[in-house]
């Protein structure tokens, strides 16, 4: 597990390398530790940096739009087999995963502002769990299986089909002996048919209790 200690000889390195003007961005693709760890061990970013005797810097915060945001999230998306978690998405992003939370909510949120967002969007930057998959549906990820999201009814059918059931039903059990007989009929046929004599003899005999049922 890597320490706070850890963490510090890997900037100080790092530094050597490429100079002062490190960001936290560039660090993660340098060393591959990625910024929850940073954070657990420093609190953040600065500290970490202070310490190794960097100086603060004073860039001032950016303002993502909406749109830019939601690109990232579908950047991190198609790099992974899945919608990214905060963790998975700040290692796969630039952007902070915080930032998403404020923006939009939570995660469920952050996912229908995506979907709807790439409906406006080229074909090509659908991840590919996403490639085919209906509106009304969730997707899985396993590419081309969908979840449907609620059972779709059409209620007006659903009247109809009350409606006529319990006629239909009437009718279906008082036609049951014409359709009985009707099956014991083409039974004796294929009896009939049999190249076996005690079959084709059997097709004339009287039925039993059983087959009359």
């Amino acid at each position: 597990m890597l320490t706070a200690a850890d963490l510090l000889a890997e900037l100080r390195r790092v530094v050597d390398e490429s100079g002062p003007e490190i960001t936290l961005y560039r660090f993660r693709n340098e060393t591959g530790i990625s910024r929850h760890i940073v954070y657990d061990r420093w609190g953040n970013w600065t500290n970490l940096r202070l310490a190794a005797g960097l100086p603060k810097r004073n860039k001032p915060v950016p303002v993502y739009t909406d749109d830019e945001l939601l690109a990232a999230f579908n950047d991190a998306a198609r790099r992974s087999s899945f919608y990214p978690k905060q963790k998975e998405f700040d290692q796969l992003s630039d952007r902070c995963w915080q930032t998403l939370d404020r923006r939009f909510g939570k995660r469920r949120e952050i996912i229908r502002l995506h979907r709807s967002w790439l409906e406006k969007q080229p074909e090509d930057l659908k991840p590919s769990f996403l490639v085919g998959c209906p509106p009304e549906c969730d997707p899985t990820p396993i590419p081309g299986i969908h979840i449907f999201r609620e059972p779709t009814l059409d209620l007006r059918a659903m009247c109809e089909v009350l409606t006529w059931l319990p006629a239909t039903l009437k009718e279906i059990h008082a036609t049951r002996p014409q359709r009985v007989a009707a099956l014991q009929e083409y039974a004796r046929e294929q009896l009939r048919k049999s190249p076996d004599p005690k079959l084709r003899a059997s097709a004339d005999a009287p039925l039993t209790q059983t087959e009359r049922c």
